[in-house]
């Protein structure tokens, strides 16, 4: 459980330090002689629980740990290795990875005519960048409106959710006369870091 700011990725954990959550590690080991006598799991490190390793001797496998994170410190606990020990005293290790991320997707864009037009629908262009480490979340497009009067655009309201996965071009069709419209492109990762494309672009409709 982590909300928004935990995911997995074959064995690597990316988290968000700007949340908190847990997540339970499941070892798969098995013995054919003697038999597992037990898994034993790494700490993570500052500001991560347990703060002692902890040891799974219960069959049978999966064996499994829980780490929970509130303030992680400094850089990623990277890769961290369990180890997995049979009844004769003979062990193997397995690893796995704690990766923080903490930053937003990048490179993307969005696109569309500063105009006066008579038209009740404007085309949009999109671009929701990429994101190298957890990798791309939602992307919801969004729009603000003001009056138009006399050539001028009155003040805006908040900007509000038009569109979510909106793809590369959106048309926007529901534009009514004597408005002005603004948009931006909110885009997020997997663990919830967020950044906004914008434009100083304005479309004002005059039917």
């Amino acid at each position: 459980s982590g909300g928004n700011f935990l995911q997995a990725s074959g064995t690597t954990m990316y988290y968000n330090p700007a949340g908190s959550g847990s997540f339970k590690v499941l070892i798969n080991a098995t013995d054919a002689g003697s038999g597992v006598s037990n898994v034993t799991f790494p700490i993570a490190g500052a500001g991560w629980n347990p703060v002692a390793p902890g040891v799974d001797n219960t069959a049978p496998t999966p064996y499994e740990f829980l780490y929970d994170f509130t303030t992680p410190a400094g850089a990623s606990p990277g890769l961290l290795n369990a180890t997995a020990s049979d009844n004769a005293g003979k062990s193997s290790t397995v690893g796995y990875t704690l990766t923080k991320d903490d930053t937003a997707p990048a490179g993307g864009l969005i696109s569309y005519g500063s105009v006066v037009t008579n038209s009740t629908t404007v085309a949009i262009t999109l671009g929701a960048g990429a994101d190298a480490q957890a990798g791309l979340g939602t992307q919801t497009l969004e729009r603000a409106v003001a009056t138009y009067l006399n050539g001028v655009c009155g003040a805006y309201g908040a900007f509000g959710s038009l569109a979510v996965s909106p793809g590369v071009l959106y048309n926007d069709s529901t534009l009514l006369d004597g408005f002005c419209y603004k948009y931006q492109y909110t885009v997020k990762d997997l663990v919830d870091n967020t950044v906004t494309y914008t434009s100083a672009s304005e479309v004002k409709v005059d039917t």
